[in-house]
């Protein structure tokens, strides 16, 4: 399937940018190594120059496991060593997160496929890709991730519970109050472009509607916990200008948010058919889109956007409808 195609693609390019961070080290390491040397060389003590030449040259070539620090013999080529051990140890960490993060959205693409199809009535695909989430969350390492990952945000939960506690507690100040901080999020919406088809009539049209979610977090500071992503694709009556409807309804969890991180979302595609030619006009064409982020542990909505601007002064409303939901504006 496309999706396992697409998550293998994804966990290829975590493992890959390890192994980029790992020669990076590895070709710094060499580099102080050997300036080391000279330095060692210089003071006349060829024993240890001898010996950070040599460690300097196997890291260069990506040979660190064969050097272990029983057989060093300077105290500060082994510092070195264990400060090496200890930088690939994060890398490993960070490339093993990643591709838990991957597993699990995964696991929540697989899920919405499932619904989707056995709503179109398609129950052999929807089989298979049950089977397919079945199999992942049987993945032992992965539900250790999560629950670990669900610990986590619960207890920031708590946290930002015991803050607002506090805040409510204080005695309202005598001065002028500094307002909060806006959230600094950064959210391109775009309609990705796909191939149409032929439709069933010579003047029928096919749209694939699928919407793209670029979420850039500014933030110097703060760290996101859960986000729910609600996105909307809205459509119009060919007949009747005043007449929408919900096409697409698609709901992102998104585990955490770092400041500085940038992720990219997709919806899942929906085909459309209209026709807005001659005399035997029917359907909904695509006409726009309508997007709000909220954070989980505090209900607040840190960012909402409807396009174009008829969505956006309704967009409100459009919130609470559900898809394939008619509606007038």
């Amino acid at each position: 399937m496309q999706l396992r195609a697409s998550y293998r693609q994804a966990i290829n390019k975590a493992r890959a940018a390890s192994e980029r961070e790992r020669k990076r080290l590895f070709q710094k390491g060499a580099s102080y190594l050997e300036r080391m040397a000279n330095d060692l060389k210089e003071s006349g003590n060829m024993g240890f120059y001898l010996e950070a030449r040599k460690f300097s040259m196997q890291l260069d070539k990506g040979l660190f496991h064969s050097v272990t620090p029983e057989k060093l013999n300077n105290p500060n080529v082994r510092e070195f060593h264990g400060k090496i051990l200890e930088s690939m140890a994060e890398i490993d960490s960070r490339e093993k997160h990643q591709v838990m993060r991957v597993k699990s959205v995964m696991i929540r693409q697989l899920e919405s496929m499932v619904l989707s199809l056995k709503r179109s009535g398609e129950t052999d695909l929807a089989a298979l890709a049950q089977d397919e989430l079945d199999s992942m969350k049987q993945d032992s390492e992965l539900l250790a991730y999560q629950e670990k990952l669900e610990a986590h945000q619960a207890a920031q939960r708590a946290a930002a519970t015991r803050r607002r506690q506090r805040a409510a507690a204080m005695p309202t100040p005598s001065g002028p109050v500094i307002p909060d901080m806006p959230p600094m999020l950064e959210v391109d919406i775009s309609r990705k472009s796909l191939s149409r088809g032929d439709g069933t009539d010579y003047d029928n049209k096919e749209q694939k509607i699928q919407l793209k979610v670029d979420i850039f977090s500014r933030e110097l500071v703060k760290d996101y916990g859960q986000l729910k992503i609600h996105v909307y694709g809205i459509a119009q009556d060919v007949l009747s200008s005043s007449n929408y409807k919900i096409l697409l309804k698609e709901t992102f969890t998104l585990e955490e948010l770092p400041r500085g991180n940038k992720v990219e979302l997709e919806t899942r595609i929906v085909h459309n058919r209209y026709d807005n030619n001659a005399y035997a006009q029917f359907g909904f064409k695509f006409y726009g889109y309508a997007c709000r982020i909220v954070e989980q542990a505090t209900g607040e909505v840190l960012f909402e956007t409807g396009s174009p601007s008829r969505v956006e002064k309704v967009k409100d409303e459009i919130f609470g409808k559900s898809e394939a939901q008619t509606f007038s504006m």
